[in-house]
């Protein structure tokens, strides 16, 4: 699929771009010489510039080319993508578009190809406009502190594998230390004890912090995702080391969840039960987010209903 052609500018280009002589004496003109060396542009041909994907939705980008890298015969490395974009207009963020057209054809890549080692794509951009060109086509020198956001943008994400990482790394924090223990032990019975007996003293710290709407979601996760029967875990960890008013609306929520066939039967229940049961909830200072997760409301509502309690409270 072309993109929606508004001009002659476009035109031409979308007309002429598709010639396989054209492009490989533009690519042989311009391309950096390194990159030249590696790939074979006899090889050239288009992929595909309709760049739709499960993670990207629809992309349309100019034209992507594919060609063979030199020497290499296994499949995926054997591939080098060269993407060229005519651009008319100036944009101060182009780097950002182009971006996008790289991600999506990565994506797309993963998407027909599982399993097989990405492609390198270099992006071309032929700006025919009436000026110089005013702006940056270096996405990092669009950033304040272009140093750290290329460093923080091109370095891999940081992994926190829970498996392989030890207790005492986990627990240094209690808030997050307590979801990161949660995560770790939930679905190990033989664990979970142990766990309990770590966490109360982060929920008591917790509540003292005011995170009371923090704890009710603690509860909720270890009722639905632990192997524990009836309210055993919710006992051990909350007697004692909240007081009796945060142990009771915990108690409370949980026997909501369990008569309501929400908690762990998931049963969809009537509207009017699912609008009683996120009207306690928000009484017991539950987040909004919670609450749509627990009664299966959509956000409107719910935000809605915690606004004629707040305006019942001041009245």
């Amino acid at each position: 699929m072309s993109k929606k052609v508004t001009n002659p500018h476009d035109e031409f280009f979308h007309e002429s771009i598709g010639n396989k002589k054209l492009a490989h004496q533009l690519l042989q003109q311009f391309l950096p010489k390194h990159i030249q060396a590696q790939v074979d542009l006899d090889t050239l041909s288009i992929w595909q510039n309709e760049l739709n994907s499960s993670g990207f939705g629809r992309i349309v980008a100019d034209v992507i080319y594919q060609a063979q890298i030199k020497g290499a015969d296994q499949q995926g490395k054997c591939l080098f993508y060269f993407h060229i974009e005519q651009q008319r207009n100036p944009q101060r963020h182009l780097p950002i578009r182009i971006l996008q057209y790289k991600l999506g054809a990565l994506s797309l890549f993963c998407q027909q190809n599982p399993g097989v080692p990405l492609p390198p794509i270099y992006s071309m951009i032929i700006y025919n406009g009436t000026k110089t060109y005013p702006y940056t086509v270096n996405l990092f020198d669009m950033f304040a502190e272009s140093t750290f956001a290329e460093e923080t943008l091109c370095t891999s994400p940081l992994l926190i594998d829970l498996p392989s990482t030890e207790d005492a790394e986990i627990y240094r924090y209690p808030w997050s230390g307590s979801m990161l223990g949660l995560y770790k032990h939930i679905e190990h019975s033989d664990e979970i004890e142990q766990f309990v007996k770590k966490l109360r003293g982060f929920i008591s710290q917790i509540e003292k912090e005011g995170g009371i709407g923090y704890i009710m979601s603690i509860s909720n996760y270890i009722l639905k995702a632990s192997n524990a029967t009836d309210y055993e875990v919710l006992h051990k960890l909350f007697h004692g080391a909240v007081s009796s008013e945060t142990e009771e609306k915990i108690m409370t929520l949980a026997e909501h969840l369990e008569q309501r066939g929400i908690e762990r039967g998931y049963g969809q229940g009537r509207e009017q039960e699912k609008l009683a049961i996120a009207k306690s909830l928000l009484i017991e200072d539950a987040e909004p987010g919670f609450v749509v997760k627990t009664t299966g409301l959509d956000l409107k509502t719910v935000l809605e209903l915690q606004a004629s309690l707040d305006k019942s409270s001041d009245e």
